[in-house]
């Protein structure tokens, strides 16, 4: 969820009785979700804007949202999905492994 380009809640929501309570032998389960703001909550409403017109939605009445990008955080948007035609999430995640051999073989 993106509220006014500056807050972005995302992560796991499930809504079923199971997941609240668990079952015989089976722990409840823990959702992991985690809120942002700044720079990576902007970049996230933009790519939704563009999502959502791609698929034939029509576009917000408001402008888009700059992102401050002198901003300097932990975070960095990585848009995911069917329309990408890279898998970026995997390659970076080849790369920190491929990194962090080479670093800790010397």
């Amino acid at each position: 969820m993106i509220a006014d380009g500056e807050l972005l809640w995302s992560g796991g929501r499930n809504l079923a009785r199971s997941i609240f309570c668990g079952a015989p032998g089976v722990p409840p389960w823990s959702d992991l979700s985690f809120d942002l703001e700044g720079a990576v909550a902007a970049s996230a409403a933009n790519q939704f804007e563009a999502d959502w017109t791609a698929a034939g939605g029509e576009p917000a009445a408001r402008a888009a949202v700059t992102a401050d990008d002198g901003a300097v955080g932990r975070t960095q948007f990585l848009p995911s999905g069917p329309d990408q035609t890279e898998d970026t999430v995997r390659a970076l995640l080849i790369d920190a492994c491929s990194m962090h051999r080479s670093v800790c073989s010397r």
